[in-house]
């Protein structure tokens, strides 16, 4: 297996709340709206636990289909790196 860790950017905050997270990106005043799910995946992934063992780990918990929850992970964090609030340590 290919561990890849994950760091947020340096100028983004981070809020869990009730019904989700808030990402604020201070570089340029970006908020983004994470939902429950999103949020705990935000934790994990800065906490460093591998996308796959995440994808593992929800898959387990949920009973949901291995295939469709590692397209949503892999989703999320190609999304969170696009808009530059999270990258693969190292780079």
């Amino acid at each position: 297996m290919n561990m890849v860790a994950y760091i947020p950017s340096e100028s983004v905050k981070f809020v869990l709340q009730q019904d989700g997270g808030m990402l604020l990106d201070l570089s340029n005043g970006h908020f983004y709206g994470l939902n429950p799910t999103s949020a705990l995946l935000w934790n994990a992934l800065i906490g460093g636990t591998d996308p796959e063992e995440l994808t593992e780990n929800l898959s387990a918990e949920t009973g949901a289909d291995p295939q469709i929850v590692k397209a949503d992970v892999t989703r999320l964090v190609q999304d969170l790196c696009e808009r530059g609030l999270l990258s693969p340590e190292g780079e």
